[in-house]
């Protein structure tokens, strides 16, 4: 026999009962049309208009209202001849959608990333908001940009409370608030040329390099004489190029930075800086050169002459920062002057404006706006709703107690019918609606889940209480009962709920609902839920899918892991932050050089360990000398036959580390500790389990890599990986051969975890193994998966045409699709 359920959706129709102050409900014009119909077998679940309106309203209802209207008023008022919503431009409603998709640039980002980007960005904004097309997503935007115009345009306007004085309004920020912010965030930049180095040492061999060397402060060749100011600037020009000729994309073809004629132009004895050359490269605004290094921002504004001012233009010692970690020796070219007061005052304005644009001031200005344009709201629970947010924000909103009809709202500009306001509920939030409501209809209705308590009325409470369910149903009862002593004792008052306001308004606050009966059915949904959560993960037969699943999953963990002790040498190239680049935004020199660098690593270890050295000790010893090796210098071949210091410098244990070095290489030692599969990079997690597979038990030193014709690089995001395994641990075995859990003993735990059969042992198996994949396919990802699925197995129709069947099935797809994604145990 068919069954048909026109179900009253009391669990959530708060709206239905808030209004009856002085009974405003304007009702839609179809309200005992069915929103949808859902098929399943036997069952169908169906909802009326009147009924999606009501849930809607209560929970979007308001917000929508007020968009639509906020919209309509700013198309209608004018700025300068144009409305408030024209006057938003495309460029400005493009920029906004970027910053909200790339928060933090696109420059890091790949291609692909940027078009993922992009999808994820409108998939969240169909799912949040029913947006089908970009044009409403930028119309989404606009009226947040117009409603932000409108309120910059009041910036000055007068309190209300305070009224105005004596003619006197204002209408512009005050001098002092100009001055402030005008000495506070404009500043002097400047174009230095600024060489770090590692250590004091390296210092001296880069000047030695050039045969310059600083005696006092004295800056002089090799052979005692004084450096003329034309040669100490040329010798900064090449120390930079030396330190820097990494970031040419032709290195080492090319090495020099800064170029005669391009850069800079020699002109008797003074070389002169072009400014708009070199800005990217050796311009700082205050706060750059502040972040870099405070020490440096003082000598610049300080102590400091601008080259061609004065003698006292360059560090004649190196300064160490507040560490000791760097040395610099630096020169000031010039100083970018602060802009004039008069030239910014404008750009100071908008910024002093968008600084009280906060979010509370441009609620309140759209909320004066409506109340200009004589907004009345004729839905009691509507009303009370804007009431208490108008009130919030200090704006007066007089309340009607008039019926107009089916209209909702009206201003001076324009009306909102019930039906209106139900078509823009349904094209914004609707899909979320038939979801939540089949998915709760389905739960409670149908058998197959609700084995509790029958939703048949025409039964006796007694009759409804399913054989063998007494308890769960006398749960629910006990809970409701608990809960209504707890608030009429008061022990709600702290949270906002004193007793004096009644159970009914309670539940109605707490629950969304307006009987103890619909407390029942919200409660009972949510047991049925969870018990269905349960069943997900319960195995009833050995034999069962589900038990498979579990065999093959716990399978995988064993065939996956690893527990190993390592450490590893990275080689790395960091950006100006300091931070590691990922190896595909390295230039191809740098990548060569790091295959090369690596072997020689791989080299340097082979060699045999002398009486007392580790493996750790010999990579600590290269990271020493690595930090103190000279660069190459700039203007000659790459390569260490050409350099002008001996050749050995250069060198370490064979090794160009120079070479390296200059190409913009760094590396650094790191102890890995102990680690297990999934806690590292994917390419050193496979290397660590290649290892563990051919010895799971051995304290046996292996250097991957080492010995193989092909080198097999470990490559990951922060660089090249040279990886020590130093110990390789075994899996524990609850019995000699035994490390996976038995299904039977798995539903003996399950059954009662103190049973006798299940030793300590056993126990760790199952909670390692087991219990992971248990509790995920009984958690909400899993659980919202699989409801979704089942929702897409339903015929389901739709009584109107806000949004299609085919939206529907969309909707259904990326809510799977963003919980399964977030799942670790599948097939």
């Amino acid at each position: 026999m068919k069954k048909t359920l026109l179900v009253l959706m009391t669990v959530f129709a708060f709206a239905v009962f808030v209004g009856c102050k002085s009974e405003k409900y304007p009702q839609i014009s179809e309200s005992n049309e069915l929103y949808f119909s859902a098929k399943e077998g036997e069952y169908t679940y169906t909802l009326t208009n009147g009924e999606a309106y009501e849930e809607m309203k209560t929970k979007v209802g308001l917000n929508l209202l007020l968009d639509t209207i906020d919209r309509d008023l700013l198309q209608f008022v004018k700025r300068n001849g144009k409305s408030y919503w024209d006057s938003v431009t495309e460029e400005e409603i493009t920029e906004k959608i970027e910053e909200e998709i790339f928060p933090s640039g696109t420059d890091n980002l790949t291609a692909d990333e940027i078009e993922k980007a992009r999808e994820e960005f409108f998939d969240k904004m169909f799912i949040q908001y029913g947006f089908n097309t970009e044009d409403e997503v930028r119309d989404y935007y606009r009226l947040t940009l117009a409603k932000r115009l409108y309120a910059s345009d009041r910036i000055f306007e007068p309190e209300e409370e305070e009224g105005e004085e004596a003619g006197e309004k204002k209408d512009d920020f005050s001098e002092e608030e100009y001055q402030n912010y005008y000495k506070n965030n404009y500043k002097k930049g400047y174009y230095a040329l600024i060489v770090a180095y590692e250590t004091p040492k390296l210092v001296q061999q880069a000047l030695e390099s050039l045969n310059v060397r600083i005696d006092r402060g004295i800056w002089s060749w090799i052979d005692g004489n004084q450096l003329s100011e034309w040669e100490i600037v040329e010798t900064l020009i090449a120390l930079y190029n030396s330190a820097n000729s990494h970031k040419l994309d032709n290195y080492p073809e090319a090495t020099l930075i800064l170029n005669e004629d391009t850069e800079y132009t020699i002109s008797g004895d003074k070389i002169n800086f072009v400014l708009e050359n070199i800005k990217d490269e050796l311009f700082y605004t205050h706060n750059e050169i502040y972040s870099y290094d405070s020490v440096l921002q003082k000598q610049l504004q300080d102590n400091l002459e601008s080259y061609g001012e004065g003698s006292n233009f360059y560090l004649r010692n190196p300064l160490s920062n507040a560490t000791g970690s760097r040395h610099y020796l630096m020169m000031k070219i010039a100083e970018e002057d602060v802009p004039a007061f008069e030239d910014v005052k404008e750009e100071i304005k908008e910024k002093l404006i968008s600084g009280r644009l906060s979010s509370t001031f441009i609620s309140k200005k759209i909320a004066q706006l409506r109340r200009e344009h004589n907004l009345v709201i004729y839905d009691d629970f509507l009303e009370e709703r804007y009431s208490e947010q108008a009130k919030g924000l200090d704006v007066e909103y007089k309340e009607t107690k008039k019926l107009n009809g089916n209209l909702v709202a009206k201003t001076d500009v324009s009306e909102y019918s019930a039906d209106e306001l139900f078509e823009i509920m349904s094209e914004g939030y609707g899909l979320t609606l038939a979801a939540s409501k089949i998915e709760y209809l389905r739960l409670l209705y149908n058998p197959k889940y609700n084995d509790i308590y029958s939703m048949d009325k025409s039964l006796k409470e007694s009759e409804r209480i399913i054989k063998g369910k007494e308890d769960e149903y006398q749960a629910i009862k006990n809970e409701i009962e608990d809960e209504k002593a707890a608030f009429e004792a008061g022990e709600y008052k702290d949270y906002g709920y004193p007793a004096k306001m009644g159970w009914k308004n309670f539940i109605k606050v707490r629950y969304g609902v307006a009987t103890e009966e619909d407390v029942f059915y919200l409660l009972l949904f949510n047991r049925v839920k969870d018990n269905y959560a349960k069943s997900l993960g319960k195995i009833t037969a050995a034999d069962s899918e589900l038990a498979d699943f579990y065999l093959r999953q716990m399978q995988k963990q064993v065939d996956d892991y690893f527990k190993v002790r390592g450490i590893q040498l990275v080689i790395e190239v960091l950006d100006e932050k300091g931070k590691a680049k990922d190896p595909e935004k390295w230039n191809a020199t740098q990548n060569e050089y790091a295959k090369h660098f690596y072997k020689d690593v791989l080299d340097l270890l082979a060699a045999e360990l002398k009486e007392n050295e580790t493996h750790e000790k010999r990579l600590h010893e290269l990271v020493t000398a690595y930090k103190k090796a000279p660069r190459f210098l700039a203007g000659l071949p790459q390569d260490k036959d050409s350099q002008p210091s001996d050749a050995s410098q250069y060198l370490y244990e064979g090794i160009e580390i120079s070479k390296y070095k200059t190409a913009g290489l760094n590396i650094r030692f790191s102890d890995l500790g102990t680690f297990t599969n999934g806690s590292k990079a994917k390419a050193l997690n496979d290397a660590a389990k290649e290892i563990w597979d051919k010895d799971p038990d051995s304290k046996e030193t292996v250097i991957y890599g080492l010995g193989e014709e092909e080198i097999p690089y470990i490559i990951t995001s922060e660089g090249f990986h040279v990886y020590i395994n130093l110990e390789t641990m075994p899996l524990s075995e609850w019995e000699t051969g035994k490390v996976l859990p038995t299904i039977e003993q798995i539903m003996t735990y399950e059954k009662s975890s103190s049973d006798s059969s299940l030793t300590t042992k056993i126990k760790t198996a199952i909670t390692t193994y087991y219990k992971p994949i248990h509790d995920e396919l009984t958690g909400s990802y899993n659980v919202a998966a699989t409801l979704y699925e089942g929702l897409k197995t339903l015929e389901v129709e739709f009584g109107h045409d806000h949004f299609t069947a085919t939206d529907f099935t969309r909707y259904l797809d990326l809510q799977i699709a963003s919980n399964r994604e977030r799942l670790k145990y599948t097939d």
